[in-house]
């Protein structure tokens, strides 16, 4: 499997997008695509459920208390972008994500990959993103996640400028 893993990874040409663009069309993918992943579970939030394991107690009873609370029933809406890659690329990128969240024990990481995860795979808004906290700490936490991914996989270019411009809302300026 994990020759499998790296001979997909291996064989993506990173130049062909930016990180940002790359998490867009993963998303785009993953809406174009069934939610079963082949009988099982999406490998994504299997990961994250694995993750979310290796908290406390107390942090997990607050996951569980957070989740209890909450009224929102979550909902998939098919992207109105079209998919630009292919199945093999969409699972290297999907690897990039699973990779960070299955190499670490930090809460924080887990949380910046949770927005990552939200904003680009899921397509949620800045402020449904903002639920609980400001919109600015949403932000913070998508940047701080795309740069831990970069960080970790220099070889895919970051144009930060970009993401950035995206990032500010023009009503705020």
């Amino acid at each position: 499997m994990n020759a499998a893993v790296n001979h997909i990874m291996q064989n993506v040409d990173w130049s062909k997008y930016d990180l940002p663009t790359w998490l867009k069309q993963f998303g785009y993918w993953q809406g174009t695509t069934s939610r079963t992943f082949n009988g099982g579970e999406n490998p994504i939030a299997a990961a994250m459920k694995k993750a979310k394991l290796r908290l406390s107690k107390k942090q997990k009873a607050q996951i569980i208390a957070d989740y209890m609370c909450t009224e929102e029933v979550e909902k998939f809406q098919r992207s109105k972008y079209a998919c630009q890659i292919t199945d093999d690329e969409a699972r290297a990128v999907q690897r990039l994500v699973i990779d960070i969240i299955n190499g670490t024990d930090s809460e924080i990481l887990l949380e910046w990959m949770q927005a990552v995860i939200s904003k680009f795979f899921n397509q949620e808004s800045w402020s449904k993103m903002a639920v609980g906290r400001t919109t600015y700490e949403a932000r913070q936490d998508v940047k701080f996640g795309l740069a831990a991914l970069h960080c970790r996989y220099s070889f895919i270019e970051y144009e930060r400028k970009t993401i950035d411009d995206e990032l500010v809302d023009p009503a705020q300026g």
